[in-house]
């Protein structure tokens, strides 16, 4: 290990230096500052594995150094402080300085010292491993969001573009279509939102009879295809949004299959629908 020992102007880091030579299972460099502003200017120009401070209130208040090695460093050094006060004085003051720990220099051996640093070490890198996994986390969490709101995008615009068609070929539109879902299907919509919600938990296994129930009221209603889409879109958007820092791949996969399987009864209630008017037509002439 290397390790940078800041000390005041009258104590130099010799002694320690002949301490961790003394101990043959360790094999540690020590460098020492004699002053807050060199102790920086050393950490702005060399790498070390650790940082130890000695706490002398005449000549260096550690707290102040460990301050000041977290507003130019940030977390970036395991930092131990050592002095001559007991231990359940400091150990408090130290950790909500940053440090990772305090050692009584007239009460601890240089290989406890040695675990000390080790374990600053240890947590150190933990930190650091802990917050390239939040950062990935948070980057794969916004390209799905990016994915989801981009497959919304091209669902919306698949409506616009159905509605282009229907003008360009002199078609009229369905009655009360539009971009957007009419106040007048508000109960519906309210009733996919609910359904969507039980879909994403559940699945399809036991909604079935739900989905029949919706399809057979969308049928019944006379709503088309393009505002059952318009319908989706709208409730999948706001249970999107209200994801926050959530996954919405699972969200979109669920709501990608419950608008399949209720297109698929949608079409079975219309089709049921034609072929009870085409049997119901001969009766009504013969009368």
């Amino acid at each position: 290990m290397r390790l940078l020992f800041v000390t005041g102007p009258r104590r130099r880091a010799g002694w320690l230096a002949q301490a961790f030579e003394a101990d043959s299972a360790s094999q540690v460099s020590v460098e020492d500052a004699s002053s807050m502003t060199a102790g920086l200017a050393r950490l702005r120009d060399v790498a070390y594995d650790a940082v130890l401070i000695s706490h002398e209130p005449d000549e260096l208040d550690a707290i102040e150094f460990l301050e000041a090695i977290r507003a130019a460093e940030g977390e970036l050094y395991p930092t131990i402080v050592v002095g001559e006060l007991p231990a359940r004085d400091m150990n408090a003051l130290c950790y909500e300085a940053g440090s990772d720990g305090y050692v009584c220099l007239e009460q601890a051996s240089v290989r406890e010292l040695l675990w000390h640093v080790a374990r600053g070490m240890e947590r150190r890198q933990l930190l650091a491993q802990n917050l390239r996994l939040t950062n990935q986390q948070k980057h794969r969490l916004q390209i799905e969001h990016n994915e989801a709101n981009h497959l919304l995008a091209q669902q919306r615009g698949l409506i616009r573009g159905l509605e282009q068609i229907r003008r360009a070929d002199g078609g009229d539109l369905p009655q009360g279509f539009h971009i957007g879902v009419p106040e007048v299907l508000a109960p519906i919509t309210k009733r996919y939102q609910d359904l969507l919600r039980a879909y994403i938990v559940m699945g399809s296994g036991s909604l079935n009879g739900e989905l029949t129930a919706l399809a057979d009221s969308l049928a019944a209603t006379g709503v088309t295809a393009q505002q059952t889409l318009q319908i989706h879109l709208q409730v999948l958007e706001n249970a999107v949004l209200s994801l926050g820092n959530r996954s919405a791949r699972h969200v979109m996969n669920r709501a990608d299959l419950l608008i399949l399987e209720l297109m698929m009864h949608l079409c079975d209630g219309y089709s049921r629908r034609i072929g009870d008017r085409d049997d119901s037509g001969p009766m009504v002439r013969a009368a």
